[in-house]
């Protein structure tokens, strides 16, 4: 198989899978919010927003790291 068509099939299920959870998340701000004060789910949502991001650039910077030593003992 080409690789363009991975990469269109790649794009398509993490496009599907950010509008799940982003509807899954305006869902429950809509159904938490007449029971918890809105301002805690923000909250809540951008500690969870912040902690993905954190996690996502560590786990990329651990990568590189895993890449260039794989890479240095393939050339020697």
């Amino acid at each position: 198989m080409p690789v363009t068509c991975r990469k269109g099939k790649v794009k398509s299920t993490i496009s599907m899978a950010i509008s799940y959870i982003s509807f899954t998340s305006y869902l429950l701000v809509g159904y938490l919010g007449d029971m918890i004060n809105i301002r805690f789910i923000y909250l809540a949502l951008s500690i969870i927003i912040i902690l993905g991001g954190t996690f996502s650039m560590i786990s990329i910077y651990l990568l590189k790291i895993y890449n260039r030593q794989n890479l240095n003992m393939t050339i020697k």
